[in-house]
């Protein structure tokens, strides 16, 4: 019975907890360049001088770059290179001058950039495949808000997702942005956070996409599937992927596989679930004098591991729900203040999508609640026959 309780708080226990708090010095030099002088900065929420902390640490970055980019246009294609050091450098430059040719072609990127695990000298114990160098140049040049800083580290994110949006001096709205991080459905592992930024130029029509993750996880190589299936279609069926032009298609799209990434874990939670009922059905219909103590101690412990995957699990849905709740009103101010007739198509089919996704992680709600429920009944019964067995004696 020891090792029993033993495999029961793996999920519980300390095991997993990292005892070392993050250092993160805080630099004085903040008051100059990036991300203070950014026109995304927003002193309420933005720390300045965390953020120049974050890069002033060399063990947060790789020495050498090693990262992959997807350029999509609708005169073009689609383009798929790897970025070194050198020419990382080249491109940063470029991306500084916006070579767009406007909004009759704009272009769609996605800069692919993988989290390897590091511990020791790292703020959140891993590092992001690119150089400190490249990655103050691609955030600067791209005006990334300084909220992504920490996720493209692999800091934990407990907070919501983050949007927000630039207005020029005629009120104007000039650009629009959106990160978050995914939940992570495997709980008996520790998974690489997976984050995702999203920048849209209204002016150029542009759309980047940062992406940080293990290169291992499990959608990873799906998502880019899906990317180049979409972007390397023909020129003349452009019209029936009309949502492709939608700035937040990535977004929907990682969160879509993210919910699939779920079904199989919580199959697997039904699936102990149904075996805990069983057995405390038999026990139940079991002649007195074949009913063990062992065994209302067997099952008590199944019932709580069965608990605390339902209440992990319910958390990471009540997430997905957040997330995608951000997403529609990021959308719904998007689509409010960009109201172009070509535009109509691609963001009601990125509207409806959002829709179905959050009526969707709805229903997995509800099925998870009524786990809980039959649980909590199975467990009631259990803490019954725990009592006649104690007042037998």
């Amino acid at each position: 019975m020891a090792e029993a309780r033993r495999k029961s708080s793996i999920v519980s226990t300390g095991r997993w907890r990292n005892t070392i708090i993050p250092l993160i010095p805080r630099s004085s030099a903040s008051l100059h360049g990036y991300p203070r002088t950014s026109p995304s900065f927003i002193g309420a929420i933005h720390d300045a001088r965390r953020t120049h902390g974050l890069f002033d640490n060399p063990s947060n970055f790789s020495q050498q770059t090693n990262c992959e980019v997807y350029e999509a246009r609708r005169e073009g294609g689609l383009q798929q290179f790897a970025l070194d050091e050198s020419s990382a450098h080249e491109w940063s430059q470029i991306l500084c001058h916006n070579t767009s040719n406007g909004k009759q072609n704009p272009v769609f990127r996605v800069v692919f950039c993988a989290l390897e695990q590091k511990k020791g000298k790292t703020s959140f114990n891993y590092r992001v495949s690119l150089s400190a160098s490249i990655a103050r140049q691609l955030l600067q040049s791209l005006d990334v808000t300084s909220q992504f800083v920490g996720l493209l580290l692999g800091e934990p994110d407990y907070g919501a997702p983050g949007d927000f949006a630039v207005y020029d001096d005629q009120g104007v709205i000039r650009k629009i942005e959106f990160c978050c991080q995914q939940p992570r459905w495997n709980i008996h592992k520790t998974g690489t956070p997976w984050s995702i930024y999203m920048t849209h130029d209204i002016y150029t029509n542009d759309t980047t996409y940062i992406v940080v993750c293990d290169p291992h996880q499990s959608r990873f190589d799906t998502v880019k599937e899906r990317l180049t299936d979409i972007f390397s279609t023909d020129r003349a069926a452009w019209n029936s992927l009309e949502d492709s032009t939608d700035p937040f298609l990535l977004h929907v799209l990682v969160t879509h596989e993210c919910f699939l990434d779920a079904t199989p874990e919580i199959t697997g939670l039904r699936h102990k679930l149904y075996d805990a009922l069983d057995r405390v059905d038999r026990y139940a219909e079991a002649d007195a004098s074949e009913r063990k103590r062992s065994e209302l101690e067997a099952l008590t412990i199944q019932l709580h591991v069965v608990s605390q995957e339902i209440d992990r699990m319910a958390a990471n849905v009540e997430m997905s729900k957040m997330i995608v709740h951000r997403l529609s009103q990021a959308h719904a101010r998007y689509r409010e203040n960009v109201r172009d007739v070509d535009k109509k198509d691609s963001q009601t089919k990125t509207h409806d999508a959002l829709n179905y996704l959050f009526e969707s992680i709805n229903a997995q709600q509800r099925w998870l609640a009524s786990y809980k429920s039959r649980k909590d009944i199975a467990m009631n019964l259990v803490s019954s026959l725990v009592l006649l067995w104690l007042f037998s004696d």
